[in-house]
């Protein structure tokens, strides 16, 4: 079988509607394992209005039915992860349209959005012929930059790319063949005066080193910034967390044994995002972060103690026990956040908020302190206009009595009270 690379092929291409798509993240090896039974419950996809959380609880579900696609705010992105784990073909053809995109009908937008959809369509195809070995899935694609790619790929036979006569469309091929081979010598086959474009040596070199998910040739390749090695390792890192989670494996994760992304900048990026309402997950270290993943694939929370995470900073390892608790819908879960700073506290409340919200469990609404106010009272809210019961409002009522007009809070309170009967209005 041929190793599964098809995510790094898919990667380099939509802007010139050509062959590679956006968005995915490679791996290694030959990987093919199943997703747990009853994964997720769909329902529980909109507990909180986080996106990132909507989308990944959605993709993960489209995993077992693709129409869940249609759910997320990015189709496309979930379309070609569903496409790579269920080597369905026929769902390349959820991206449109076929046929010439110069067609006057089209307005300047259409027309540009049309070539990207046609590169997206076109790369779906050649990834998949390339990962599933299958030739005939080339012939889908018109193109014939991306069509030479595609078989060039498919054979692992650079010299295909000898039909093309113009450098761009070789580099293209070149990549696709280097990145299938995991064979650092075919980037030099790339143009050197393309160097500042999407597609060069460099992006060529990083790209094969990920596929080959070996940090040695990171610490021994000459490079002119810290940004362009550490460029290298965060390829490597996330080719390891999608391996991890396609082999559904933690073992994988211990890969990552040294993190190699300087320390300042996820320190920085904490500082950045300190005091916003959504927590930062995108700062945490690539080992976290596969464990993270890993933990919510399972709905495991002892995975989540695996997270890396430091005093008031540990948002990750709090984030992945709130989302575990509320996929299995266990209050218990949230307990595992500490209360020994501000910050966890009201991480641990908004924990109790979203599993009350998703078992539609008042009796969890009150287990929240009444210093965090907000959560406490939302959660009422939003139960009280899912269920009907107007007793939960009355609560909102009470605390607004309590408050009075002048209290700087009164007017968000009144907000929530009157979403809590905008199911009730005659009540």
């Amino acid at each position: 079988m041929v190793q599964k690379n098809t995510t790094y092929i898919i990667t380099f291409l939509t802007l010139f509607g050509i062959v590679f798509i956006s968005g995915c993240v490679g791996s290694s090896g030959g990987i093919n394992a199943e997703l747990p039974d009853n994964l997720i419950v769909a329902s529980l996809c909109d507990v909180t209005d986080e996106e990132s959380f909507i989308n990944a609880c959605y993709t993960a579900k489209a995993m077992q039915n693709s129409s869940y696609c249609e759910r997320t705010s990015s189709p496309d992105s979930c379309y070609l992860e569903t496409v790579e784990y269920k080597k369905d073909a026929s769902l390349c053809e959820k991206f449109w349209p076929v046929g010439n995109c110069t067609e006057s009908e089209y307005s300047y937008s259409d027309n540009m959005y049309c070539y990207q959809q046609q590169g997206l369509r076109e790369g779906c195809y050649s990834a998949l012929a390339i990962d599933t070995n299958n030739i005939n899935l080339c012939g889908k694609i018109e193109n014939h930059i991306s069509n030479t790619a595609c078989r060039a790929g498919v054979r692992k036979d650079e010299s295909i790319c000898e039909e093309e006569n113009e450098h761009r469309a070789r580099d293209i091929c070149y990549l696709a063949v280097a990145l299938v081979k995991k064979d650092l010598s075919i980037c030099d086959n790339i143009h050197e005066k393309w160097s500042f474009a999407p597609i060069n040596k460099d992006v060529c070199y990083d790209s094969v080193i990920a596929a080959k998910g070996d940090l040695i040739y990171c610490e021994e390749r000459s490079y002119d910034s810290d940004f362009k090695r550490e460029r290298c390792y965060k390829g490597i890192f996330e080719s390891i967390i999608k391996e991890a989670i396609m082999k559904n494996s933690a073992s994988v994760c211990e890969r990552i044994k040294d993190q190699k992304i300087d320390n300042h900048t996820v320190d920085l990026c904490y500082r950045v995002f300190e005091g916003a309402d959504y927590y930062a997950t995108f700062c945490m270290d690539y080992r976290s972060a596969c464990y993270h993943n890993l933990a919510i694939l399972n709905k495991n929370p002892s995975l989540c103690s695996k997270i890396v995470s430091e005093g008031e900073y540990a948002y990750e390892e709090w984030n992945c026990y709130e989302t575990v608790a509320i996929l299995k819908q266990d209050k218990s879960i949230c307990d595992k956040i500490p209360t020994d700073s501000s910050k966890s506290k009201k991480s641990r409340a908004y924990c109790y908020r979203n599993v009350a919200i998703s078992k539609e469990d008042s009796s969890i609404c009150d287990s929240i302190d009444v210093k965090y106010a907000h959560p406490k009272y939302e959660c009422y809210s939003i139960i009280g206009k899912k269920t009907g019961n107007t007793s939960l409002c009355k609560k909102i009522e009470k605390k607004m009595e309590e408050y009075g007009s002048e209290h700087p809070l009164y007017s968000k309170f009144k907000s929530l009270n009157e979403e809590c009967l905008s199911k009730n209005p005659d009540e």
